[in-house]
């Protein structure tokens, strides 16, 4: 991309939402322990959820283990890319759901 960064929403780009807190690998890890995270982050998106089993099953699902979440995008065309290829990921991994709470 040339030029300035494409403002969102309240004045603010997607490289300063990047760097919020809720993206952060770490903070996402603390409020899932002791169970593991699941991270997808490109240039243009960001996604990360909890990875938690479904108790009484062999079967696991995603969470947003803070409270709330979902992606980030820099514009449309990123969303779309970055949740197909979280998708398949989720889909290879046998994630059988995925639960949000967005921003």
């Amino acid at each position: 991309m040339s030029g300035a960064a494409p403002t969102l929403r309240f004045g603010l780009t997607f490289d300063a939402l990047a760097a919020d807190i809720y993206f952060d690998p770490a903070f996402v890890a603390l409020h899932n322990r002791p169970a593991p995270i699941d991270r997808l982050s490109t240039a243009d998106f960001i996604h990360g959820a909890g990875v938690r089993a479904i108790p009484g099953t062999p079967h696991t699902d995603l969470w947003t283990p803070h409270g709330y979440g979902g992606p980030l995008a820099r514009d449309g065309d990123s969303l779309a890319a970055g949740l197909a290829a979280w998708r398949a990921r989720q889909r290879a991994a046998g994630h059988i759901a995925e639960f949000i709470r967005f921003h």
